[in-house]
């Protein structure tokens, strides 16, 4: 035997009105979840850039550091070359009159080489390092090997004909 419940219509109001919210939810959850997921894809692509940011930085600094162990070398100072350029929280000045000569020096080798990149900001490691070499008597001699290995190159008129000329043929391959 069926038994019919008689239907009431306050029951089937409610019915109506929990069948559209459970699909506003869904929908909701839908959205939410779609918003997690572009924040996921954005917080990924924020720490691709953050990365490949770090790995830059790294590698001018790497490649800053081995310009100056270079010339260090070049100075005779092959085993020492590492212990000069090592400069940690207890590292020293010298002397204090060396450190204003120091920061004269650093900016002039930043001005007149091409030891540091362009968008490089001196580092206070550096100064260190020439405040080294001042006190033993080889800042001088750096420098000149310096500006000789990294000189900075100034743009001249023949330069700007090569490269117009160097366009120009690019241009018609």
């Amino acid at each position: 035997m069926l038994f019919y419940e008689p239907v009431n219509e306050e029951v089937l109001l409610l019915k109506k009105e929990k069948e559209p919210k459970q699909m506003n939810l869904s929908g909701e959850f839908r959205k939410r979840q779609e918003i997690k997921i572009v924040d996921l894809f954005l917080s990924f692509q924020e720490w691709q850039k953050l990365n490949y940011d770090i790995y830059t930085l790294r590698q001018m600094r790497r490649e800053v550091r081995n310009r100056w162990k270079r010339i260090l070398e070049d100075l005779g100072f092959q085993k020492e070359a590492d212990t000069l350029l090592s400069v940690t929280k207890r590292s020293i000045v010298s002397d204090s009159q060396n450190m204003s000569k120091a920061r004269e020096f650093l900016l002039k080798l930043s001005e007149e080489t091409t030891i540091f990149p362009t968008s490089w900001e001196l580092s206070e490691r550096y100064l260190f390092v020439v405040d080294r070499l001042i006190a033993l008597d080889a800042a001088d001699e750096f420098f000149r090997i310096a500006s000789i290995t990294y000189p900075k190159r100034v743009h001249t008129v023949h330069d700007e004909d090569r490269l117009k000329t160097a366009q120009c043929n690019s241009a018609l391959s």
